[in-house]
């Protein structure tokens, strides 16, 4: 295990030095505030901004006619609408002032006149035929589909079958920092300062908006004050629209939105309705599974085909099915529009499963533990894709949950409190399974490479750059990890440089839990070549043979076989210089090639999955519906853990954050419209309702991560929600299969299970 290093960013956000969008004032900076569509679909008839425009602080105000490169591609949603407005939220023009606050009072006064054209808010609805079309000609996007194995004859096998029907709902990302944006026209290129997930990408959708080359677009990050997904076509939307007001008027622009205008206009994670179809024997062997699933991805596409196929390829769990048949469609309607949140795809269908497994084993009589142990994949399984599968650990996570949770005795404790109550408190168990492909895999999501820089300065010191966003999982943190790990370093020598798209390579997005693998691999490369040139001075010198093996440690390099012969890592480095070389290290690292075939839905999905499993005691009032949550057990396999603080502390957030998915949270919409647009209304979970968090982690060495890790962010959220409501199932007599499960939801399904 390694030593334990400090988060390096730590410190500056401890003491509030920390440097976020919001925080940057320049000269003559002016301020812009969206006049957002007012109803869920039709054409703008008429902008009428003579009432904003008579206020001495208001410069101007801009509308899609003033773009001077492109609004947006098809099914994108548009910088500025041109015409057709698809849900209530849609920018339509920006109000220039010289205050934030006076801008906002002005785009009040901004009137647009519309025809109003019918709208579809229910998914199932609105891929029937004659329903009006969002997009084109249909709302139905794309259907993805897996095919393995032949479904008649799992049915003809299974001596059980149960089917149900299962949902989850739409939320959203609430981190503390709305989006902010801050841009400046430097003569012949635009500077943008923002806390983007996807860096390159926002610049790219700026070129676009401005109708400039890639390279007249300079983005530097600022502070990120939460991610969680989010943060990314959103701040491409933000950084396109200061920008445009920073080229046309010239000078200094910022744009922060409020809490509301965050909630109106912000991506969303996609809501789903799921059916599922599950055979088994009656020793609980699995024979069948077939899910269909419907994915709202609301007013635009964004990524909602490339989380509809993840979904697809996670649909049936970590579990040996031998025939399964995943249908995943995605249909457009006039809601606020849905995109990548934690677990990109993965909630949904890991709820899914992991509930109708409970109740299958409920069917069976079967306990929980033991029919997904029974089931659980090994090496050489072959996956529902029909991939062949290595380093898979899902059983070893079951046992760490059995051994962790006391299994045995939890469940006879709980049975027997429930036995000895009189009054409405009763409580129950539930755990939950996972496997989720590690980064961006063959579904189209990306490039997936990262590229590290590494300088060793003429000190010693080192600087390592990097275009890998820092969102709050501790990439930076890593990094230091590694090169510190590597070259025998005290971590204090290396610094992590800001990120500049003007100096850093394009490394991809911060999702999938791929920065771990990814950059690190990229970071491990750079430094292996370091070391290389160190070698080779260190050869000319006459210090070993070439071919010797070295130790770097304690600031030293030192001979393997001979420990005695050694030289200080500084001196090593001023002979590498004045020998006229650098100590310069590009690392480039690219995922393994994936091949899938869209038309059968089969192939390599993913070069590696990582696996997990959870378990959760709650205690529910029957007579309120409140579900308290006592004890939450939470298996992940790590790898190796680059730095076990960092772990625990991934591992509480996204438990906290499941915890909100499965009790609170949600974005209630009537007929389009956003009802909760603060979080007075969109509740979110607190140090109150989150019970015992306990980490328990295993590390099993990964053939592919650097250094032996594995990605970790996302898949400690995925299985939280089925984990809960399975404990609330199994207090109540009666599974909860609709999210959230609020105090209506489960104090409906405590009187359920009472009339029954």
């Amino acid at each position: 295990m390694f030593k334990e290093i400090p988060r390096v960013d730590i410190q500056a956000k401890l003491t509030g030095g920390a440097k976020y969008a919001d925080d940057m004032v320049f000269p003559r900076m002016v301020y812009g505030a969206m006049v957002r569509c007012s109803i869920a679909h039709g054409d703008i008839l008429s902008i009428d901004a003579e009432e904003a425009l008579k206020r001495e602080d208001v410069l101007r105000v801009i509308t899609y006619d003033d773009i001077p490169g492109i609004a947006g591609k098809a099914k994108e949603r548009p910088v500025l609408v041109k015409e057709r407005v698809r849900f209530i939220g849609d920018g339509i023009a920006i109000v220039v002032a010289t205050s934030q606050q006076a801008a906002r009072e002005a785009a009040a006064k901004v009137a647009v006149t519309y025809k109003e054209l019918p709208a579809v808010f229910n998914p199932a609805e609105a891929i029937e035929d004659k329903q009006p079309a969002i997009h084109g000609v249909s709302n139905l996007e794309k259907v993805i589909s897996m095919r393995h194995g032949d479904m008649e004859q799992g049915w003809n096998q299974a001596e059980v079958i149960i089917e149900e029907d299962v949902s989850t709902h739409r939320v959203q990302h609430a981190a503390i920092e709305p989006e902010s944006a801050v841009a400046l026209w430097q003569g012949d290129h635009i500077e943008v300062y923002c806390p983007p997930k996807s860096p390159f990408n926002v610049r790219r959708v700026i070129s676009e908006t401005l109708g400039l080359r890639i390279n007249k677009v300079r983005l530097i990050t600022s502070t990120v004050g939460g991610s969680f997904g989010g943060k990314d076509y959103d701040m491409s939307l933000l950084g396109s629209r200061v920008a445009l007001i920073a080229r046309l008027t010239g000078r200094p622009a910022k744009m922060t939105y409020n809490r509301e205008e965050a909630i109106t206009e912000g991506t969303k994670r996609h809501p789903y309705r799921m059916h599922y179809k599950i055979g088994a024997k009656k020793d609980g062997t699995l024979t069948g599974l077939q899910v269909d699933v419907l994915s709202d991805a609301g007013a635009y596409l964004s990524k909602s085909a490339m989380v509809g196929w993840r979904s697809c390829v996670e649909s049936s769990g970590p579990y040996l099915i031998p025939n399964v048949h995943t249908d995943v469609t995605v249909a457009y309607t006039n809601q606020i529009y849905s995109d990548s949140l934690r677990g990109f795809g993965s909630p949904q269908v890991d709820y899914g499963i992991e509930v109708v497994m409970d109740k299958l084993a409920v069917r069976l009589d079967m306990d929980p533990l033991a029919l997904r142990r029974k089931n659980a994949l090994k090496d050489g399984d072959e996956h529902a894709t029909g991939q062949i599968l290595s380093g898979v650990s899902i059983g070893h996570c079951l046992d760490a949950l059995e051994e962790s949770s006391d299994y045995l005795e939890t469940r006879k404790r709980i049975t027997q409190f429930n036995q000895e109550q009189n009054g409405p408190l009763r409580r129950g168990f539930g755990i939950a399974a996972l496997h989720r492909g590690e980064a961006l895999g063959a579904g189209g999501e990306g490039i997936d490479t990262a590229g590290v820089n590494v300088h060793i300065e003429k000190d010693g010191s080192v600087l390592i750059y990097c275009g890998l966003s820092e969102v709050g999982q501790g990439c930076q943190t890593m990094m230091v990890r590694i090169v510190s790990e590597m070259l025998g370093l005290k971590p204090e020598r290396c610094r992590v440089s800001r990120l500049d798209t003007d100096y850093v390579p394009d490394s991809g997005p911060t999702v999938a839990s791929r920065g771990t693998v990814i950059a690190g691999n990229a970071t491990v490369m750079a430094v292996e070549i370091i070391k290389e040139k160190i070698r080779n001075t260190l050869a000319q010198q006459k210090w070993f043979k070439k071919n010797a093996e070295l130790i770097y440690e304690d600031e030293k390099i030192r001979l393997k076989n001979n420990p005695e012969v050694e030289v200080s890592f500084e001196e090593a480095v001023k002979l590498t210089f004045s020998n006229c070389d650098n100590l310069y290290g590009n690392g480039w690292w690219a995922a393994p090639k994936l091949v899938w075939n869209w038309e059968k839905g089969q192939g390599d999905a993913y070069f590696n999955y990582v696996y997990g499993a959870c378990g959760c005691e709650v205690e529910v009032d029957l007579d309120t519906g409140k579900t308290k949550i006592i004890r939450f057990l939470a298996v992940h396999d790590v790898g190796t853990a680059l730095n076990i603080e960092e772990v625990y502390g991934q591992i509480c957030g996204g438990v906290a954050m499941g915890i909100g998915y499965s009790l609170m949270e949600e974005v209630k919409l009537r007929d389009g419209r956003i009802q909760n647009t603060n979080l007075d209304s969109y509740l979110l979970p607190t140090a109150m309702d989150i019970g015992s968090i306990e980490p328990v982690i295993l590390q099993e060495h990964s053939a592919i991560g650097p250094l032996g890790a594995k990605g970790l962010g996302e898949p400690v959220t995925s299985i939280v929600a089925p984990a809960i409501t399975n404990a609330i199932s199994d207090a109540l007599g009666t599974q909860i299969l609709e999210l959230p499960a609020d105090l209506e939801h489960v104090l409906a399904a405590s009187m359920r299970e009472e009339q029954e």
